[in-house]
């Protein structure tokens, strides 16, 4: 998956995702005082990559997939770690919104979770 999708040129552009990115870098700040030392520290130095919109939506999209799609591939991480690892649980006061963005951007016959439940794909 990249940022460009069907006729979309650059979808991070779109109204809809850069209310996603900017909710991230707002929550990514917050969150990262919370952090411990060695975690703030590193957060800290690659804040300007784990705040780029291209990562933003790798990882927006990640989690999408690991809470819509079942999958055998072994690219994804388990549930805890999306819960827990500070650049992706940075996601989880607006969960909802990427949930719906993925959905909406996916629907028309392409891979669309309905009422959130997981279908069923094998990526490799």
């Amino acid at each position: 998956m990249d940022y460009k999708h069907g006729k979309e040129k650059n979808i991070l552009l779109k109204k809809d995702f850069s209310h996603i990115v900017s909710s991230y870098q707002e929550s990514y700040v917050n969150e990262l005082q919370k952090e411990d030392f060695w975690k703030y520290c590193y957060y800290k130095k690659n804040k300007e990559y784990y705040m780029s919109e291209v990562e933003i939506f790798a990882r927006a999209f990640e989690l999408w997939v690991s809470n819509t799609i079942i999958s055998d591939t072994p690219l994804l991480q388990t549930k805890e770690y999306y819960k827990n690892e500070f650049c992706y649980k940075i996601f989880g006061g607006f969960v909802e919104e990427v949930i719906y963005y993925f959905n909406n951007l996916f629907g028309n016959g392409e891979i669309q979770a309905v009422a959130n439940k997981p279908v069923q794909l094998t990526l490799f």
